[in-house]
């Protein structure tokens, strides 16, 4: 797979881009340079395994007393921590408590599994520093409150070390300034937003997915170069802070390459129906349709539609990426609707053929199976995923110094290693306040399910990989 590497805020020399500042170059708005391509190429079976990444973290040693340093300037102060606060809290002698609150009902219901992919994970897992994983999980229907109070009867009641993938840009905005201001690791939320790459000011705090900035700014150079100036647009967006990132981002970067949008609707992300916003939509004839929403409305969007007649080039977001959790019913309905759809892809989806024969895929599946769990129906591939990020990070502390809140916290804003669940080529390294976000390459990929195939695919129109490590910086507000 060739690798192009080049800085978003650069992908057009006309581009005034308010984000910048805050995620293509440092904390002053310094631009990062473009680099040129490089053109090596790997198998899908090159990454290395978790266990045997190379340690890249040192031992947590302190700036000053009780303050200790993650990159770039950011700071962890255990002097801010509430009195009695306890680094080794959640640890037992066998066990290491992790919290995670997700929609296991209501439109997002889809996600709810990711708990028990996470847990299939650790359940074959080699113990860390002799403990074994538990994944506490609690259901909070997409509701921020809903969250809210799950993350604080889980830090009354169940002896939680740290929490890890919370669902939802809303749901951790609502519980971050608490795990923040109690020095609870708030790690690797399932949410795109840029905020979450912020150590200065929650250090405590941790995104994983690819951030919603970046992918808009790829949305718009593709669309620009693809289509060409004058091209029109129309877009849905969730309703909420997911939603409005998308909205915000790509309102920034159309209008200076060329695009016209035309039409934009907003839905209620816990509605079980779009048809009413992507009719009003369809209605423009826009040349692109964006979805920026997620879970059981995506699908819907698309199968609205292409209900409608509605022949838009269609990108949705890669919060939908999962062909059997979100493309599955389009399939078996036989329309042929989510065929061509088009997304930015960051991960190997084990249900594509694409990667049948790639060792970690075969791992993941044989073991989910193993577990009396269908690979290609839910969300637990994307939870085993998930917990390979968990993983690393808490064997990275157990390696450096031992298990703590604190090495843990290290050990995530300071990584250089190579995920088996990324595209081939892609890296994960954060460097504090330097480089502050994980997911950072993807690649354009066309989704090929016709009515009468056997699976779906993503199909890479480009065959680059998009690669911006260590562009993007830290969001500066």
């Amino acid at each position: 797979m060739k690798r192009t590497k080049r800085c978003l805020g650069l992908i057009a020399t006309a581009l005034a881009f308010t984000l910048i500042a805050a995620s293509c170059g440092d904390d002053g708005g310094e631009v990062a340079t473009t680099t040129t391509a490089d053109a090596a190429t790997t198998t899908a079976d090159a990454a290395t395994t978790t266990t045997a990444a190379a340690a890249t973290t040192t031992e947590a040693a302190p700036v000053s007393d009780g303050t200790f340093d993650l990159g770039g300037g950011a700071v962890l102060d255990t002097n801010e921590c509430p009195s009695g606060w306890d680094d080794t809290q959640g640890l037992t002698d066998d066990e290491i408590r992790i919290g995670i609150s997700l929609p296991e009902s209501g439109a997002l219901a889809g996600f709810g599994t990711i708990a028990e992919g996470m847990q299939v994970f650790f359940d074959n897992a080699d113990p860390i520093e002799g403990r074994s994983v538990t994944i506490v999980s609690r259901d909070d229907g997409y509701e921020p409150g809903k969250t809210v109070t799950n993350i604080g009867e889980m830090i009354d009641t169940e002896n939680i070390f740290a929490f890890s993938h919370i669902l939802g840009s809303p749901n951790n905005l609502a519980v971050r300034d608490t795990l923040n201001e109690e020095c609870i690791p708030q790690l690797f939320n399932a949410t795109g937003l840029p905020d979450w790459g912020d150590p200065v000011n929650f250090p405590w705090t941790i995104g994983q997915l690819l951030n919603y900035s970046t992918e808009s700014l790829i949305w718009c150079d593709y669309f620009a170069s693809e289509f060409g100036e004058g091209a029109t647009v129309a877009a849905l967006y969730a309703n909420n802070d997911f939603g409005k990132a998308y909205q915000k981002f790509f309102e920034q970067c159309a209008p200076d390459l060329g695009l016209e949008i035309v039409a934009t609707e907003l839905h209620d992300p816990n509605a079980d129906t779009v048809t009413p916003e992507v009719t009003t939509l369809a209605a423009s004839g826009a040349d692109i349709f964006v979805v920026g929403t997620t879970g059981a409305s995506c699908p819907r969007a698309v199968g609205a539609a292409r209900g409608a007649g509605w022949a838009a080039t269609i990108m949705v977001s890669s919060t939908c990426q999962n062909i059997g959790l979100f493309w599955g019913p389009l399939h078996s309905s036989a329309s042929g609707a989510a065929h061509g759809i088009q997304i930015i892809s960051t991960t190997k989806d084990i249900g594509d053929p694409r990667w049948a024969d790639d060792s970690w895929v075969m791992k993941v599946r044989s073991e989910l199976e193993a577990a009396g769990i269908d690979p290609d129906a839910g969300a637990q591939q994307t939870g085993y995923a998930f917990a390979e990020q968990l993983d690393h990070s808490l064997r990275e502390a157990a390696a450096n110094g031992g298990l703590g809140r604190v090495n843990v916290m290290q050990a995530s804003w300071q990584q250089d290693w190579e995920a088996q669940n990324a595209l081939p080529g892609a890296t994960i390294v954060t460097d504090g306040a330097d480089d502050a976000y994980i997911v950072e390459a993807g690649e354009i990929s066309m989704l090929n399910l016709p009515p009468d195939a056997e699976a779906g695919s993503w199909v890479a129109v480009t065959g680059d990989l998009i690669d911006v490590e260590g562009d993007l910086g830290s969001f500066a507000g």
